[in-house]
C-alpha cells in the first residue's frame, strides 16, 4: 500500500507533572472580588485555576522556531505565509490537553507604572492581580503524531521531538509578566513513549492493552535538565549580599502578622512587612525591572543617549504606548523573581512619622516595620538572572554595555532595591557574575581581578559600543 506524507505511522506521547517555579498569571480578561481586583486567573467552571494547552503550545512553539524553523514546522504545522512562498501546507502534528493545577495558592500582587525621570508613581496607574503562587502542580499530557512527512525528515523530526522534551524537562515560560519573572514552569519526571503502528503489539499497546502489551514500548525519561537557552540568548547571572536591610512591602500581609518579642507577648502588629510566599523573601521581577529601567534611563540621559534605545531593549514606555497605542513589541530583557537564601531574617523597627515643618513627631504617626537583614557574614544573599532574549545581532553588543553598567551600579550599591531606599535599604554587595553569550562564558568574583586581558577587553568594548551611540547622535 503506498502511503502518502499524511498517513499516520506512530505517535509518541509525553507524560510528567508540570510544576510551577514562579507565580503563573493567564488573566481571564475581567476583575473580580468586588473590582478591587484588576485580573483575575483563568479557572474552570467549578474554580480550579488551569492552563489551557494552545499557551502551551504557543510558549514551546516560539522555542522551538527560533532553533529549528524546519523541526518547528514538522511539529506545529505550517503558517499561511510560508504556505504562499513554498505551495506545501504541513497540519500540526502536536496535541496539548489543558493543565489542571492542584495544590494551588492564589496570591494577589499589585504593580504600579514609573515614571522614567522622578522614579515615582504616575498617578492611576496601580493595578492589582492574581496569580497561581509557586509549587503548584499538574498532570501534563502531550500527543505527537507521526505521519509520512516525519519520516522523510526522520533525523530533524527526531531532533525536535528531543529539543521539545528537553525544553519541557528544563523549564519554560508562559502566561503574562514573563518578562518581570513570572510562568516559569517545568516539567517533571517526564516520559517519551513512541508507538510504532507497523508493529501489531504497539497498536494493541496505543488501543488501550498496556497491560499486557505495555512493557514492549519502553518508556524514554527525561530528568531534570540545565536551563535551555535560545542560541542568541545574553544571560547574566549575578551573586549578591545585603549591605544593610531590604523591604519590599507585602500590602496583603500587612497588620495581619505579629511578632512576639517574649513568651508571654501577644505580638507586635507589623504595618510594614516584607514580601513573602511559602518558605522564601521575595524580591519580584517587576521590583527589579522597574529599577533597572529607572537606572538605564538615567544612565542613557546622562550620556546624551537617545532614549528611544530603552524602549527597544525593555519595551516601549508608556509615555510612546500613549503616542502610538497599536505600536507594542515585547521586552528584550527578561527578569527572574529572587528568591532569598538562607541566612537573612526579620527585625523589627519602631519609627515614627515626623512633621516636616516643625520637625516634631506626628501624633499617632508610631509604627513598626519588619525589613529583613542578612544574618551571615561572608556569604551570598541572593541571586539574580537577567536574560537579554534574541536581540537583534546589530544591537547586541550596546544592549549588553548597558547591561554590565546596571550590574555595575548594583554590585556598589548605588541602585538600590525596593521601599525605604531614601534611608539606606535595599543597598546590594556585588558578590560576582557570569556572563554568557554566543557560546563564550566570562566569570569574575566580587573583585574581578581573575580577568584575562582578552576578557576584559570584550567587557570593555560592549561599554564601547553603547558610548558610540552617543558619537552617533551629536555627529
Amino acid at each position: 500500500m503506498v502511503m502518502n506524507e499524511e498517513s499516520i505511522k506512530g505517535k509518541v506521547v509525553l507524560k510528567g507533572t508540570l510544576v510551577l517555579e514562579a507565580p503563573l498569571l493567564i488573566g481571564a480578561g475581567g476583575g473580580g472580588a468586588g473590582e478591587e481586583i484588576d485580573t483575575e486567573v483563568l479557572k474552570t467552571k467549578a474554580g480550579q485555576p488551569f492552563i489551557p494547552g494552545t499557551s502551551l503550545a504557543g510558549a514551546l512553539r516560539e522555542f522551538l522556531a527560533a532553533e529549528s524553523a524546519l523541526g518547528m514546522r514538522l511539529l506545529f504545522g505550517t503558517d499561511a505565509a510560508y504556505e504562499r512562498r513554498h505551495k506545501e501546507a504541513w497540519q500540526s502534528s502536536i496535541h496539548m490537553e489543558d493543565v489542571k493545577l492542584n495544590e494551588v495558592e492564589i496570591v494577589v500582587r499589585d504593580g504600579v507604572s514609573l515614571d522614567e525621570i522622578t522614579g515615582t508613581a504616575i498617578e492611576h496607574h496601580k493595578f492589582d492581580y492574581e496569580a497561581v503562587g509557586r509549587g503548584a502542580k499538574g498532570e501534563f499530557c502531550a500527543e505527537i503524531t507521526l505521519r509520512g512527512v516525519h519520516e522523510r525528515h526522520e533525523t530533524d523530526a527526531e531532533y525536535a521531538i528531543d529539543l521539545l522534551a528537553r525544553k519541557m524537562a528544563a523549564g519554560f515560560s508562559l502566561g503574562a509578566h514573563t518578562a518581570k519573572g513570572f510562568g516559569e514552569v517545568y516539567v517533571k519526571d517526564l516520559t517519551a513513549r513512541r508507538y510504532d503502528f507497523e508493529k501489531p503489539d504497539h497498536v494493541r499497546a496505543w488501543l488501550g492493552s498496556e497491560g499486557k502489551y505495555g512493557n514492549l514500548v519502553e518508556p524514554k525519561p527525561y530528568g531534570r535538565q540545565e536551563k535551555i537557552y535560545a542560541k542568541d540568548d545574553c544571560v547574566l547571572e549575578a551573586k549578591f549580599a545585603l549591605q544593610g536591610s531590604l523591604l519590599v512591602r507585602d500590602y496583603e500581609r500587612a497588620m495581619k502578622v505579629k511578632f512576639a518579642g517574649r513568651a508571654d507577648d501577644d505580638g507586635t502588629s507589623v504595618q510594614a512587612l516584607m514580601l513573602r510566599e511559602g518558605d522564601r523573601w521575595i524580591i519580584p521581577g517587576a521590583s527589579i525591572k522597574g529599577a533597572l529601567r529607572h537606572r538605564a534611563a538615567e544612565i542613557l540621559r546622562k550620556l546624551d543617549i537617545d532614549g528611544a534605545l530603552l524602549d527597544r531593549m525593555m519595551g516601549p514606555s508608556l509615555a510612546r504606548i500613549k503616542a502610538a497605542p497599536d505600536e507594542k513589541w515585547k521586552s528584550h530583557l527578561l527578569v527572574s523573581e529572587v528568591r532569598l537564601e538562607e541566612g537573612v531574617a526579620p527585625k523589627l523597627q519602631t519609627r515614627v512619622r515626623i512633621d516636616r515643618f516643625t520637625g516634631g513627631k506626628i501624633d499617632t504617626g508610631l509604627f513598626t516595620a519588619a525589613p529583613i537583614w542578612q544574618t551571615a557574614e561572608g556569604r551570598d544573599t541572593l541571586s539574580m538572572r537577567l536574560v537579554l532574549h534574541e536581540p537583534k545581532k546589530e544591537e547586541r553588543a550596546w544592549q549588553i554595555g548597558l547591561l554590565l553598567l546596571l550590574l555595575k551600579e548594583l554590585s556598589t550599591g548605588r541602585l538600590a532595591l525596593g521601599g525605604e531606599k531614601s534611608i539606606g535599604r535595599g543597598v546590594l554587595i556585588g558578590r560576582g557574575a557570569v556572563l554568557e553569550y554566543g557560546g563564550e562564558k566570562i566569570l569574575w568574583d566580587a573583585t574581578p581581578g581573575d580577568l584575562t586581558d582578552d576578557q576584559r577587553q570584550k567587557l570593555q568594548g560592549f561599554v564601547e559600543a553603547l558610548l558610540e551611540k552617543r558619537e552617533a547622535k551629536t555627529l
